[in-house]
């Protein structure tokens, strides 16, 4: 009859996860403050009512056809 031998894990945690978790949300943390906490307050003052966007047609009663080649 075969022997099956499951040893059990280690009950000694060495702490590089927790480590490795803190570093990852300190490094979160600071491309944050860098990039995404400026942005934020730059999207106030970009809002502006004044935009006025003036837009004039050619007139199109004599279209003329695309040359081709």
């Amino acid at each position: 009859m075969t022997t099956i031998v499951n040893t059990p894990p280690s009950t000694e945690d060495s702490g590089t996860g927790i480590i490795f978790g803190v570093l990852a949300i300190v490094i979160i943390g600071v491309l944050f403050f860098v990039y995404g906490f400026p942005s934020l307050q730059n999207t106030d003052t970009q809002k502006s009512d004044n935009i006025d966007i003036n837009v004039t047609l050619p007139d199109n009663t004599n279209p003329v056809a695309p040359s081709t080649l």
